[in-house]
């Protein structure tokens, strides 16, 4: 147009142009862009760390095999196909699942399992933001009153008194996933977060808050746990008994 050209000419040159994106690259791009608005990656509600990440073992298919008879668990998902499972497939080190047993049922697990977890939050993840918008877009997605109301239900209770309610973030990546120096800055993000929305306390020892959050990061995207309950003398107690 600065040239003095009407609009059908410019047209043709701007058709003529090559594509910013070649062919057959288009559905990779379009995967690439869209991956974002799409739905979570599983929907089941907690997450079970069996005794080996070997899901072969006896060890482990013991604990699988408990997890349904004692904690009724469903829609179970394994992170490898199996002689018994080759459907789906869900989170690395983890056996995804839902249950309708009461915490009590789930405390007989006893030593077959490592720790019960709630899962908050399984989606795919904009691998190019950075920790504040990570962290934004956490607070965001999840029902963090929810998931306080489940912890509790599992036995674990808020300190007494005036003491404040300490919150421990924890962050593992896989390569590739997030850039490396993402993790520490996610894990303080996301904590300064929770403290400005909700009040909770940053604590930096783990043993010191009373409630944990677990990010997890790999080719399947984010997943976001609360532990409920963890082994403790070769018996599955609340995380947090205060």
């Amino acid at each position: 147009l600065d040239a003095g050209q009407g609009w059908p000419e410019v047209q043709e040159l701007v058709a003529a142009l090559p594509p910013l994106v070649p062919p057959n690259e288009l559905p990779r791009f379009a995967q690439r862009r869209f991956e974002q608005t799409t739905g979570p990656i599983t929907t089941q509600e907690f997450s079970m760390v069996p005794p080996s990440v070997n899901f072969r073992s006896r060890f482990t298919r013991l604990a699988i095999t408990r997890l349904q008879e004692v904690a009724n668990a469903t829609n179970l998902l394994l992170p490898a196909p199996t002689p018994t499972n080759e459907g789906p497939l869900g989170f690395q080190g983890r056996v995804l699942f839902d249950s309708d047993a009461s915490p009590e049922q789930f405390a007989l697990l006893e030593e077959g399992v490592e720790s019960v977890r709630a899962v908050l939050l399984h989606r795919d993840l904009d691998s190019t933001l950075g920790a504040p918008e990570i962290a934004e877009w956490l607070v965001q997605e999840i029902d963090w009153p929810g998931a306080l109301q489940k912890w509790e239900r599992f036995g674990n209770r808020p300190p007494g008194g005036d003491k404040e309610f300490g919150v421990h973030v924890r962050c593992k990546r896989s390569l590739g996933r997030i850039p490396p120096g993402t993790v520490q800055d996610l894990r303080l993000a996301l904590a300064r977060k929770l403290w400005s929305e909700f009040g909770w306390e940053p604590k930096v020892q783990r043993s010191e808050a009373c409630f944990e959050v677990q990010l997890a990061f790999n080719s399947d995207g984010v997943l976001v746990e609360a532990p409920l309950l963890v082994q403790r003398n070769a018996r599955l107690e609340p995380k947090s008994p205060l």
